[in-house]
């Protein structure tokens, strides 16, 4: 029987929301616990009550927003159609791009400090998903809707598209604003399904 998850106090929100801002602006080292506790607006010793040191405070900051295993439960045992699943997930990366646009920041600032509880995290989530995807790939490989390939390779290519996208944007504002999420999730999943060659005998 699963355990549910308890509710997070909101104080404790408060600091979360707080300390991610700030996290992803100046980095775990560039920010102190008096900032957050001036920008959540309250005492800085309620901070301790909840999270007794910075690293305690990233750490659930970063488990909150990994949501990769969500994803993953929703397509778990389901046979769909390949176009549809790609469509999915790559609309749910850019939908918490701009729903939560700090943390492409917040995490680049824990690999630029190295920070291990980010590579951690980040690795775990990274190799969830792409196992994931490998698998959805081999049984469409099974079925004769794709060529052999090397399946890990190929999610990595298209999380790295979208994943560039996604960072380009927020980071150096570059094209951010050029084409709308349908358009980049379309254009996307037909470019990495149907590739760049032209139909043959044209």
């Amino acid at each position: 029987m699963a355990v549910a998850a308890k509710p997070v106090p909101k104080p404790a929100q408060r600091i979360l929301k707080a300390a991610a801002s700030l996290f992803a602006r100046r980095g775990l080292a560039g920010t102190t616990t008096r900032m957050i506790a001036s920008r959540a607006k309250m005492n800085e010793a309620l901070i301790f009550r909840y999270f007794p040191t910075k690293n305690h405070l990233y750490a659930a900051i970063l488990q909150c927003q990994m949501n990769s295993d969500k994803f993953i439960k929703d397509f778990q045992g389901e046979v769909l159609d390949l176009e549809f699943f790609l469509k999915t997930l790559a609309a749910r990366i850019l939908e918490n791009k701009r729903r939560n646009p700090q943390f492409i920041r917040l995490m680049y600032f824990s690999a630029l400090e190295g920070h291990k509880l980010a590579s951690t995290v980040y690795e775990r989530a990274m190799h969830s998903i792409v196992g994931f995807m490998a698998e959805k790939f081999n049984a469409a490989i099974a079925r004769g809707e794709l060529r052999p390939i090397d399946t890990h390779l190929a999610a990595r290519s298209f999380i790295g598209m979208v994943g560039h996208h996604a960072l380009v944007s927020e980071v150096f504002n570059f094209d951010a604003d050029r084409w709308s999420d349908e358009e980049l999730v379309a254009n996307f999943t037909e470019i990495f399904l149907e590739g760049l060659k032209s139909p043959k005998g044209k």
